[in-house]
């Protein structure tokens, strides 16, 4: 039956070597939508134009094709016309040679003022499935549940075998999760490695376990085309209505946000989300455009805490710490802005700013022998940030080089490592020591720290705290320790709460600390007064 919406198929035209021209007539964008729709996969042609037209569907590796091809706008490929139908699954083009096969062609019309593809091609195909089912919804039904599922590094399928070789094997990757899904569930495409899908839940299911199993059913087995053999893996965010969401927007969110935090995790990670996760979005989205504002306003302060000499006591320098305190709501640990900061691109900012805090306490003279020492953020790690940091210290007078220390994870170093050991033998050039924070924590293998030019390893926390002598720990404390010694690096122990750690490392041979057995972080100049009265 023709409902005046389901495409029209016909068997392929004969192929006469003709380019004919084409009878470019408008056609509705809904309806264009409800073709991309009906089938897996939509197959498009180009026509001497150089305009691409959709010319049918994949159907059992079968392609059929519509009476009526849908010319797109010029400059619209097929990826970009995703983002304007919404199509839930992959979309292929042909190969074949530019020409048209003598049949009429729909143009299609875009609505007013939209001259490019909107982002996330079947969002909206999903969020109007999402509120049609919560309209529908009644008390005691199943709970509806959204899920996203990200392909895991699936750019290097596409910069290594070209974007041809990757829609073939999206439209493969969405088949196997469409086998997999619970019934009557759809599958959306999201964006190039992002797809969605909406499902009912009866009531004792874990959507959490449910979407484990999915991903792990449908990437099982390695994908193979064009004589290539891909293995990918993926993962899931999910939220879920009504017990999370009440809208399908948030409950779409919810599954973004849950995906987000999934990210942080290996292959096959799902997370899941409630509402407290969407309003903690809302509000860091709202806080990092603070951020900007409150480096300009003097709101972010340097404080200090001591490192001191394990053998004499005696406070040698102090590491330099952000804290943000806001005008309304007071005190923001630095585990919240912090990784807000690198988000937006302010961590060299907030250094700058750290930097000229020192030195306008520096200049009361007290503690002017100490070393002091700054946190650099991974994401400074590059010649742009570097420079407007050096320039910053040498431009505006702030202090010697030789009485600074800046201090990075090795994971940071090691992510690129190249990179760490040309930018750190410029710091080191200009008399800045360099710290590895964190270490032990990271993986960091003894080649590489070897080549890397450093001076100081500092002893994670994890390691020193509770390091008593005799124990696990502090014989992991005196491994690190006979490695520095024999790489020529001093040693700075973390995180020392007790004095019985404090002797532990002594006998180890660590001869600086740091931690709360000698003092909080504070202000700086307060912390500099009591230096200056030590």
């Amino acid at each position: 039956m023709d409902d005046g919406l389901s495409p029209t198929l016909t068997d392929p035209p004969a192929d006469d070597g003709a380019a004919q021209p084409i009878d470019e007539r408008p056609v509705d964008v809904e309806f264009a939508a409800e073709l991309a729709a009906a089938a897996r996969s939509v197959f498009y042609r180009r026509v001497p134009s150089g305009h691409f037209a959709m010319y049918g569907f994949f159907q059992d590796d079968q392609v059929l094709p519509l009476r009526d091809p849908v010319l797109l706008p010029e400059g619209m490929s097929p990826d970009m016309a995703a983002a304007v139908l919404g199509a839930p699954t992959p979309l292929c083009f042909s190969p074949l040679p530019h020409r048209t096969d003598g049949v009429g062609a729909a143009r299609l019309e875009l609505p007013t003022g939209v001259s490019t593809p909107a982002p996330s091609p079947g969002r909206r195909a999903m969020l109007r499935r999402l509120a049609s089912e919560i309209d529908a919804w009644t008390e005691g039904s199943d709970a509806i549940v959204a899920c996203l599922i990200d392909l895991r590094h699936f750019h290097a399928v596409r910069d290594g075998a070209g974007h041809m070789v990757a829609d073939l094997v999206l439209r493969q990757v969405a088949e196997r999760i469409t086998i997999h899904m619970v019934p009557h569930a759809r599958l959306y495409h999201i964006n190039s490695d992002v797809f969605g899908t909406v499902w009912h839940m009866p009531a004792g299911t874990d959507p959490v376990e449910m979407l484990q199993d999915l991903i792990a059913r449908a990437f099982r087995l390695p994908f193979e085309t064009d004589g290539m053999v891909f293995r990918l893996g993926a993962l899931g965010g999910t939220a879920v209505f009504p017990a999370d969401f009440d809208t399908g927007d948030d409950l779409l969110r919810g599954a973004e946000i849950a995906l987000t935090l999934a990210r942080r995790g290996p292959a096959g990670t799902v997370g899941r989300v409630d509402r407290a996760a969407l309003v903690r979005a809302r509000d860091d989205l709202r806080l990092a455009g603070e951020i900007e504002a409150g480096l300009r306003d003097r709101q972010f302060h340097p404080f200090a805490q001591p490192i001191v000499d394990l053998e004499t006591g005696r406070m040698i320098g102090a590491e330099i710490l952000a804290r943000w305190i806001h005008p309304v709501e007071g005190f923001i640990p630095p585990t919240r802005f912090i990784p807000l900061a690198e988000r937006h691109a302010l961590t060299t900012d907030l250094t700058i700013e750290m930097l000229r805090g020192v030195a306008q306490a520096w200049k009361t003279g007290i503690g002017a022998e100490m070393r002091l020492s700054v946190n650099l953020s991974p994401h400074d790690l590059n010649w742009p940030s570097i420079n407007r940091i050096v320039n910053a210290i040498r431009n505006e007078h702030l202090f010697p080089f030789d009485r600074l220390t800046m201090e990075l994870t090795e994971t940071a170093m090691m992510e690129n490592p190249a990179v760490a050991r040309e930018v750190l033998k410029n710091l080191r050039a200009m008399g800045i020591k360099i710290a590895v924070d964190d270490f032990g924590t990271g993986y960091s293998s003894l080649s590489n720290l070897h080549t890397l030019p450093v001076d100081y390893l500092k002893i994670d926390r994890s390691f020193v705290c509770d390091a008593e002598i005799g124990s696990d720990r502090s014989r992991m404390v005196g491994a690190i320790q006979a490695m520095a010694d024999g790489l020529g690096l001093q040693t700075v122990a973390e995180g020392i709460e007790t004095d019985e750690t404090t002797r532990a490392l002594r006998q180890i041979g660590c001869r600086q600390g740091q931690g709360y057995a000698f003092g909080a972080p504070e202000p700086l100049d307060v912390f500099l007064r009591r230096a200056g009265t030590a």
